[in-house]
């Protein structure tokens, strides 16, 4: 099982933001405290309310379950076996929800990139197969992988200790192919794109029946 969401944080107003925190759980409440920028702010709400919004579906009260992290900060129900993961980017938030470990990541493209970024953090045959590219695909491509590997290291919850150049993604075959090591891997990816932003979800197993769907979140309230 796979269940994918996504929300466009402005169809949410946010003129009394704080009571939305009301409903989420406390561990969230505590850490959204501590967000100063108001942007940011409103994306972890947002994240927040959509994670609400699929344990409901999955008839689990998100404020009765206990969020606590490994130990490179991953989050997880301590005492549910249900898996999930967040990501935002621009003006959306994006949940994954699974039985089994689970990544989720949206980048938004922006207008201008570094390709000097893909050469310093990617992997070197990356970085190679995006400079051969013409600029037009070479720019989509760099969005495209960065969301691929994020959602990959978000799924082994590992954060830093396990960095982008240490394993490759290709893309130029039927499906997306992950090296580590130099051995494939049996991770699975599932893709989306939605205007100028790229959608990544990886899972350990062959992928399941996805089920993506868009939120109203004045419907998680």
């Amino acid at each position: 099982m796979l269940n994918i969401y996504i929300a466009n944080i402005d169809t949410l107003p946010f003129d009394n933001s704080e009571a939305y925190l009301s409903l989420l759980s406390s561990e969230r409440q505590r850490k959204i405290k501590n967000i100063t920028n108001t942007q940011n702010r409103k994306l972890a709400i947002s994240a927040g309310l959509l994670l609400n919004y699929g344990l409901a579906i999955q008839n689990i009260v998100s404020k009765d379950l206990i969020i606590t992290y490994n130990s490179h900060g991953k989050p997880y129900f301590r005492d549910n076996p249900i898996h999930f993961n967040l990501s935002h980017s621009g003006q959306y938030v994006l949940c994954a929800i699974s039985d089994i470990e689970v990544g989720a990541d949206i980048q938004k493209m922006t207008t201008h990139y570094n390709l000097n970024i893909a050469k310093r953090f990617f992997h070197l045959d990356e970085y190679n197969y995006l400079a051969n590219l013409p600029h037009d695909k070479q720019h989509r491509m760099f969005f495209r992988l960065w969301a691929l590997k994020e959602s990959y290291v978000k799924n082994l919850g590992t954060g830093l200790a396990n960095t982008l150049n240490s394993f490759s993604i290709k893309t130029d075959s039927p499906s997306v192919c992950l090296s580590a090591n130099n051995k494939k891997s049996s991770y699975s990816f599932y893709e989306y794109k939605i205007n100028n932003y790229y959608i990544a979800i990886c899972s350990k197993l062959i992928m399941p029946a996805v089920n993506l769907q868009w939120v109203d979140l004045r419907e998680a309230l």
